[in-house]
Parts: structure tokens; sequence; C-alpha cells
């Protein structure tokens, strides 16, 4: 006669979870099923929401990172603006110097130093027209690029403010030698400002394109993860553990086990 199999409960729960998500017929479950809702159905449900859980959270992650990509839009057009501005800007500082040298070889330059306004207006054109959303980079101003996960996780841009004032274009005179050497000083400074300028904002625009770039993979990963979820894969994983845990408990207690009936249990796995 066969004697009757005794297990603890948490053996006995492990065995019944296992039955339920692999389907393996050889444990037979002697407890009523109770109800309106089969197993089978019950599964189904928890598939289902598990399915939905993770669609649900992937598609929450891509839904912030596209928040971050259009930040990182935004001042990316910040920067390339004002790399568009620092050449323009650049190409006049070159004329201006370029009618300092002609004077300084004339020992003076009444006619160069008439051109001195039109570059200057050139310049305050320049600098005013490059603001992007209130950010203007050649007028002094700071552009903060957060890629998420706190203050340190950042980029700051420093601007310059490059306007004929600041640049001290106002004191340039081509009059005599002495005003003239002063004032290729003075636009020498200020392309050396301007330069420092474009190295910042070129140095800036390549780290934040090249973190827009990793955003975009990752949505675009996200997003196929999403819709490729396959939850029979992750079932068959769980059923896996459940089995191995089952396992290790019955063999580290197979010791207490005095009737041949739980020995042949343990021999099932």
């Amino acid at each position: 006669m066969t004697s009757d199999v005794t297990l603890t409960s948490a053996l006995q729960n492990n065995l019944r979870s296992l039955q339920k998500t692999t389907g393996a017929e050889r444990i037979h479950n002697t407890a009523p099923v109770s109800g309106n809702v089969s197993e089978s159905a019950t599964a189904d449900i928890i598939r289902q929401a598990a399915q939905d859980f993770c669609t649900q959270t992937l598609s929450s992650r891509a839904s912030e990172l596209t928040r971050l990509l259009d930040h990182l839009s935004q001042s990316i057009k910040t920067l390339e603006k004002a790399s568009r501005s620092i050449t323009e800007l650049t190409d006049i500082i070159r004329e201006a110097e370029s009618l300092a040298l002609e004077a300084q070889k004339a020992g003076s330059g009444a006619e160069q130093e008439t051109q001195l306004g039109a570059i200057k207006d050139r310049i305050i054109s320049i600098v005013n027209n490059a603001e992007v959303a209130g950010i203007n980079l050649l007028n002094g101003d700071e552009l903060k690029t957060a890629f998420g996960g706190g203050e340190r996780n950042a980029i700051i841009t420093e601007g310059i403010n490059l306007s004929p004032a600041v640049l001290n274009f106002d004191n340039l005179s081509f009059a005599t030698p002495s005003s003239i050497t002063d004032s290729i000083e003075i636009i020498r400074s200020a392309m050396d400002e301007t330069q420092s300028l474009r190295l910042t904002v070129s140095g800036d625009l390549k780290d934040i394109q090249t973190r827009q770039a990793f955003t975009q993979e990752t949505i675009s990963t996200l997003e196929a993860g999403g819709k490729a979820i396959n939850i029979t894969s992750l079932n068959e994983e769980g059923a896996n553990l459940l089995a191995l845990q089952t396992k290790m408990t019955l063999s580290t207690t197979s010791w207490s086990m005095a009737s041949q009936t739980q020995e042949d249990v343990l021999r099932l796995f």
C-alpha cells in the first residue's frame, strides 16, 4: 500500500504554481478549482496584463525620451544659429583688419575709416539676429542643455557678448599711425573673442548631436521592443526559474522525507 505524501505548504504552493505555469500533467493537484473563472482563462488574463504592463512601460520611457529629444533639438537649433552668425561675424572682422592694414601702409586712413560705420552696423545686425527662442549666445546669454538625471548631467554653453561696443569697436581710428596700431590690436582681440566662442559652440554642438543620435536610437529600440514583446517566452523563463527553485527546495529537505512516495516526487525533478 502506498504511503500518503506529506509536504510542507511552501512546497505544495511551489508545485502548484509550477503546474499552472508549465501545464505539467505529471504533478497532480487534487485541490478543487474555486470560482467561475477557469485556470486557463485566468492565465490569459494575467498574460495580457503582463503584456500591457511591459508595453506601457516601454512606451512611457519612449515618451520621456521623445520630450528630451525635443529639448536637444531646440539646443541644436540655437547652437547652429550661433555657429552661422559667428562665421559671418568672423568675415566682417577680417574686413576691418584689412582696412586697418591698408591704413597702416598708407600712414593714415581717412578713406578706410569711413567704412567702419557700415562694419559696426553689420556686426550689430548679426549679433541681434543670432537669437533663438530667447537665447542669444552672441549677446552673452547662457544655454543649458539638460539630458535628465540631475543637474550634473547637462551642458552649459556660455555665450560671449560680441557687440561692437563690448568689442571696443567704437574706439577704432585710422587717423594716425599710433591709432592705427591700437585699432589693429582691438580688431585682433575681437577676433580672438569670436574664435573662443566658435570653439565653445562647435564642441557643445558636437556633443549634443551625438546625444541626440543616441536618444533617437534608444527611442526606436523601445518602440520596437514594445511591439515585439513575447509573453510566451517570459512564461517559459518564469517556469524554468520556478522549477529550479522547487527542485532546490526539495533537494535540501529530502533527508527528512520518510516515505518512498516522497522520494518518488523528488525524482520527478
